[in-house]
């Protein structure tokens, strides 16, 4: 390899550095939202379990 090449690879890999960091940051971010948006839910969940096994028991008699 001569020195033109050795600076275009290195040059390479710091890109695929960067972009690599930016998607980690993306799904970090998304992963974030995700986990909120479970928590928000919790209490609309919960009152849906209640509903359904209220309605089971009236099923099962």
């Amino acid at each position: 390899m001569n020195v033109r090449q050795v600076r275009k690879k290195t040059k390479s890999v710091g890109n695929v550095k960067k972009i690599t960091r930016s998607m980690q940051l993306v799904s970090a971010i998304k992963m974030k939202k995700a986990q909120q948006a479970a928590i928000e839910a919790r209490p609309y969940q919960m009152h849906l379990e209640l509903v359904i096994k209220k309605v089971l028991t009236k099923v099962d008699t």
